[in-house]
């Protein structure tokens, strides 16, 4: 089966939505009530509020904005977060984000003049509710959380609205440009998957009979389809495509966010990766946010080792504690990260305190035809990433080449963090998309199954000179293998080079290791 529907049935799967049927009017000794509130546009917005045992105006209590992934719904039930939330005494607002659900309007895909007016319009719903506890006047004491699609929403929304008193997003981008187009090459899978996901679920449960905002037939904004559609005409970003992303994008706004920040993202990410999380992290540092960053074995990939959620949702309900609650409950270290060993490691910072850097360089002569011609590619799988798919990964001496790093010695080699290459490139041809991959070479596991895309200038007459980040992972080889970097001329999960070239590369890596 090709990887890309391979792909595209696994999240179908997990972001196919049930019917709903009645809402309990209590679940335990918490209570539940679903309403509408139409937004600043008159765009019904549909939403469920928890509601603690004891809340009441005489005991008001914090609250936690909560959305859904992409294509997906607001959670009707006092089951995972919702349930862990309610226990620790907090109202929980979940909602349906334009578009999606029972909700009306158009996805605008977390634009900072759509779907961010709509969650400043709930939170100036939680001020008028007696039972919320406030901070001052149409200021109620209130945190976001949830990932994905819900984590964008919470870090632009806190670029616009200074009342939100912290945030945990989960799996999220910092800027959709890098997210969705590395360096300059689509990851064509996951924007296939992303697009026929959205548009498949859009309309449907807002048409179903008992929505309290009567039918709504949710859809796309004209420009999403339109730029799905450049992208693949013209195997990139369009300037039209990028500025709508680059305005989606918390990069942009970064400054503006003021609430402590807590990034939980998945080390085998392929779709918003660590360096997407890292990246916003370090911003948040810089302008004196208080932020924390840990990285686990989960994401929109799946997990190929063993997880803990536990540990996850804990550090999410310890950071809304400490600075919602303000409770003073410990937020542990600044860096935390499960690697392939299902150890959970800290530091204070990332790449961690006492990281060495191994440095080597290597000339490889590689061939790109519009077919594939080398392996090294990786699909997800019901299991996470689908090892088959990474073999060969070996140098096939025509579109992929090894450069050998190191030999784990006999405590073994854990890579922690991101890597970066310089490339130095003659031949034949305009361009040359190459991506870049950590490997075990002696199982051929790709290190967290990441791929780092780049698309550079070709000329036969003069030396072009690149230089890029690769994907941060965590993870530990055994003593006695060998650490190494693969370049390869395709990749499954990229758009390909559609014309043939011939290039001949001298490969410098830089590679962070404890």
């Amino acid at each position: 089966m090709r990887p890309i529907v391979r792909v595209l049935s696994i999240v179908l799967a997990l972001l196919a939505v049930p019917i709903l049927s009645a809402l309990p009017a209590s679940a335990g000794s918490s209570t539940q009530s679903t309403g509408v509130l139409n937004s600043f546009d008159g765009t019904p917005i549909v939403f469920t509020l928890f509601e603690p045992a004891g809340a009441s105006a005489s005991n008001p209590v914090p609250a936690i904005l909560m959305t859904h992934g992409w294509s997906g719904s607001r959670q009707t039930t006092t089951t995972g977060m919702v349930g862990a939330l309610l226990s620790h005494g907090y109202a929980v607002l979940t909602w349906d984000s334009r578009g999606f659900g029972q909700s009306g309007g158009v996805v605008e895909l977390d634009s900072p003049a759509y779907e961010v007016r709509d969650a400043r319009a709930l939170i100036d719903l939680l001020a008028t509710l007696p039972q919320i506890q406030m901070d001052g006047v149409n200021d109620p004491r209130v945190g976001m959380t949830g990932g994905s699609y819900a984590g964008g929403i919470q870090l632009l929304t806190a670029a616009f609205d200074h009342r939100i008193d912290a945030i945990t997003p989960d799996i999220t981008w910092n800027d959709l440009r890098q997210s969705l187009g590395p360096y300059g090459v689509p990851k064509t899978d996951w924007l296939a998957v992303l697009f026929g996901s959205g548009a498949a679920t859009g309309a449907g449960l807002g048409l179903v009979p008992g929505n309290p905002a009567g039918p709504q037939a949710g859809a796309y904004d004209i420009n999403l389809p339109l730029w799905y559609a450049e992208v693949h005409a013209t195997n990139g970003l369009t300037p039209d495509a990028a500025e709508g992303l680059r305005e989606r994008s918390p990069s942009v706004y970064v400054s503006e966010i003021k609430a402590p920040t807590l990034f939980t993202q998945g080390l085998p990410d392929t779709l918003f990766n660590a360096n997407e999380a890292t990246a916003t992290y370090r911003s948040l540092l810089s302008f004196g946010v208080p932020a924390k960053l840990l990285l686990g074995c989960f994401g929109h990939s799946g997990c190929p080792y063993a997880s803990d959620d536990a540990h996850v949702q804990a550090a999410v309900l310890d950071w809304l504690d400490h600075y919602v609650k303000q409770d003073g409950t410990s937020t542990g270290a600044n860096v935390e990260w499960f690697a392939n060993d299902a150890i959970w490691r800290s530091s204070a910072t990332w790449p961690p305190v006492g990281t060495t850097w191994l440095t080597t360089s290597g000339n490889l002569l590689l061939a790109s035809t519009p077919a594939p011609t080398g392996g090294g590619g990786f699909s997800i799988g019901a299991g996470g990433l689908d090892q088959s798919a990474q073999s060969p990964l070996l140098d096939d001496g025509v579109g992929s080449g090894l450069i050998p790093i190191a030999t784990a010695g006999a405590n073994g080699l854990h890579v922690a963090g991101a890597g970066h290459v310089q490339v130095h490139a003659t031949g034949v041809g305009t361009e040359a998309f190459l991506f870049f991959r950590l490997v075990d070479s002696d199982t051929g596991a790709v290190l967290d199954g990441q791929t780092q895309a780049y698309r550079m200038p070709i000329s036969p007459i003069s030396t072009g000179i690149g230089s890029l980040d690769l994907v941060g992972v965590g993870y530990s080889l055994p003593a006695g293998h060998h650490l190494a970097l693969q370049v390869s001329t395709s990749d499954f999960s990229h758009a390909t080079n559609r014309q043939p070239g011939v290039y001949q590369l001298t490969v410098d890596v830089t590679v962070p290791t404890l």
